[in-house]
């Protein structure tokens, strides 16, 4: 069955739209609940947590979901990199942001454990926030003439916006491939075809 999934669009400029994020770094994992608070508690005790070789057992999950808890939070401006150099990058030590802070911090955090759904909200918007990391969803909510689409059209539309953008032409197509699965993933109710990520707290 080709479950197929509607959004609004408003905007199809990509010139005007963050070129210095990146596809497929959350290594085809939606973020799931916890994610976020395990990587913010894991730079306060350790900004350089995500390059350690015992990061896996720092974190409890397997050596992919480290470097998807690593973008995630960056995605979601919970973290970010201690020195920046004016591009946007992912590696290096960390550090917790002050969104991150007055989040997730245990003493006075707003919602540690993101049990609020308008948690949920805030996140989403600071997802769309440059400097944006999530490329692929910046360009999938913006994207004026797909309308309904399946899995296989995203990916395609999302393949063309990446060639009409020299700094991301880089980017192979199974890459954007990826990026177009995990974001109908985090998204589709659960129970359908494309939903696997039982997890993932935007499902709701």
């Amino acid at each position: 069955m080709n479950y197929r999934f509607k959004t609004v669009h408003t905007m199809t400029d990509f010139s005007e739209m963050s070129n210095t994020g990146f596809f497929a770094r959350h290594e085809t994992f939606c973020p799931r609940y916890g994610w976020l608070k395990k990587g913010f508690d894991g730079v306060l005790s350790d900004s350089d947590i995500f390059n350690t070789q015992d990061a896996i057992e720092k974190l409890g999950v397997g050596k992919n979901m480290v470097r998807a808890i690593r973008f995630w939070g960056v995605a979601f401006k919970i973290i970010e990199v201690r020195q920046s150099s004016g591009q946007q990058r992912l590696s290096g030590p960390m550090r917790a942001t002050r969104f991150g802070e007055r989040l997730l911090s245990d003493k006075n955090g707003w919602d540690p454990f993101l049990e609020d759904p308008g948690t949920l909200w805030m996140l989403h918007w600071k997802l769309f926030v440059p400097p944006i990391a999530a490329t692929a969803w910046s360009y999938s909510v913006n994207l004026k003439n797909l309308g309904l689409f399946s899995l296989k059209e995203l990916g395609r539309a999302l393949s063309d916006c990446k060639e009409s953008v020299p700094e991301l032409s880089r980017y192979s197509d199974s890459s954007v491939e990826k990026d177009a699965s995990c974001f109908i993933r985090m998204y589709a109710p659960p129970g359908r075809r494309f939903s696997e990520e039982i997890e993932c707290p935007f499902t709701q």
